[in-house]
């Protein structure tokens, strides 16, 4: 099987996980160097803050700067003073040690102008960005203290720290995207091997195994596809079977008078059987047989490509009805059948939109069915009647009925349930159901059947009434 779909959603979700941390871990060094760089301002303030008062103090004890110039070691001691203050200050504990590699990362940093600027003690750098509080004396301005901000890419225990989050941050998402693609190999693996299931069903069905099912595994969208799979096999194999039993039926059809054509015209020609108006009505029986057959036959198949044709217009069910039962009351009688009809007494609540000859057709295959397999002396019972949007046509006959588990194959084409429903010598392709079936569908409305009261088989029509009717 190609994996290359595969391999190209592993790679896609490693390269989106990947894009992801790599934004995540821009995004949290930008967030921590802001937020470490405003900590150490802060610190730098307070730093300020205390050292300031002690400058002042000395000012005023030494009456100026002069002896701060002097003594540069009086610089380092100032500086010392103010820490102790600030921490036993704050926290109430004994100042730290000196730094253990015997540097002061502060001093560097810290710088002492006068008034007017002059730089008196310190090696700090005077930039705009540095920390600075003003010296003031009785409300007079006598220097300013700077400290210049830490830089984070030097060799300090600040940089250090910062280097160390930083090495963390990328450890974390490399961790991270070898977990993600350590899932997506997984969760790819196992789409290759239900997309290869699908596969090689796809190609088994394609060779006509029909019998091929896939397990269906999980709930989600590709187990619903293989359950759908399981059911277009099923489908195609029942349709399989169809074909097969609906070419093997009609070609028992076929046979059947064909096969009596045959014998009759060969009896003709051996001289066994006059040629007399008998033999003639007995081969245009046959071939009346095989016209009816073949004329249904098409009409199934125009209904299967959606080309049968209606032309609907408002047609009154009871005139419909009425004829139907007209043309078949001679033939039902001779058969020692009694058939009745009960109509709508209100014509104007019979009129639907609907096409006429195709109801007529309708009609007639139904009564042509319950003649046929009506028992003499029976009863055969049609009645019309309206249920808010819909007209009602139902179909009674008297035994037999048709055998339990069969009402719903009956309107299969060319189904034969069993021989107790006997035949009055009516005739009929074995289609006449299917084609009421299909042109009740054409009308979408519906047909079905069940035992009726009388005894034999129901014939319900269901047919929708026009809208402005």
């Amino acid at each position: 099987m190609n994996s290359s779909i595969v391999r190209r959603l592993i790679a896609s979700f490693v390269a989106i996980t990947a894009l992801v941390l790599v934004v995540s871990a821009l995004l949290n060094r930008w967030s921590f160097e802001h937020s470490f760089r405003t900590f150490l301002a802060e610190r730098d303030s307070e730093l300020l803050a205390d050292l300031a008062p002690v400058l002042e103090d000395h000012y005023v004890s030494e009456g100026g700067w002069q002896r701060l110039k002097s003594e540069p070691r009086l610089w380092l001691r100032l500086i010392r003073q103010a820490r102790i203050h600030s921490l036993r200050d704050s926290e109430n504990r004994e100042p730290p040690p000196r730094h253990p590699r015997g540097r002061d990362r502060l001093l560097p940093r810290l710088v002492l102008l006068d008034s007017n600027g002059n730089r008196i003690a310190g090696r700090g750098l005077v930039s705009e960005a540095a920390s600075q509080a003003s010296l003031q004396v009785d409300g007079r301005r006598i220097g300013r203290v700077l400290l210049t901000p830490l830089d984070l890419r030097g060799p300090g225990t600040e940089a250090r720290f910062s280097g160390r989050q930083t090495t963390s941050t990328l450890a974390i998402a490399g961790i991270a995207l070898l977990i993600a693609s350590l899932g997506a190999y997984l969760i790819g693996r196992s789409l290759r091997r239900r997309v290869t299931q699908l596969t090689s069903g796809a190609q088994a069905i394609t060779n006509g195994d029909f019998d091929t099912q896939l397990p269906v595994t999980s709930s989600d969208e590709l187990g619903e596809l293989a359950q759908r799979f399981n059911a277009l096999a099923q489908t195609l194999k029942a349709n399989r079977t169809a074909r097969r039993q609906w070419v093997s039926d009609i070609a028992h059809e076929l046979r059947t008078p064909l096969t009596i054509l045959s014998g009759e015209l060969q009896a003709l020609e051996d001289g066994v059987r006059p040629l007399d108006k008998d033999a003639i009505r007995s081969l245009q029986s046959e071939a009346q047989r095989l016209t009816v057959l073949v004329s249904d036959l098409r009409v199934l198949a125009l209904s299967d490509e959606g080309a049968l044709t209606y032309t609907m217009a408002a047609v009154d069910l009871n005139e419909l009805l009425e004829a139907s039962i007209r043309q078949w009351q001679d033939a039902a009688s001779a058969a020692n059948l009694h058939l009745t009809w009960t109509a709508m007494p209100n014509s104007d609540q019979a009129r639907i939109v609907a096409d006429a000859e195709r109801l007529s057709q309708l009609f007639n295959n139904v009564l042509n069915n319950s003649c046929r397999h009506t028992n003499a002396p029976g009863q055969i019972s049609v009645a019309l009647e309206r249920r808010g949007d819909e007209m009602i046509v139902l179909f009674d006959d008297s035994a037999p009925d048709a055998p339990t588990g069969s009402h719903e194959r009956i309107f299969e084409r060319l189904y034969r349930a069993d021989d107790s429903r006997s035949r009055h010598g009516f005739d009929g392709s074995g289609l006449g159901l299917s084609i009421a079936q299909a042109i009740v569908e054409g009308h979408k409305g519906s047909i079905s059947a069940s035992t009726s009261p009388l005894g034999g088989l129901r014939i319900r029509i269901t047919l929708p009434v026009d809208s402005d009717q």
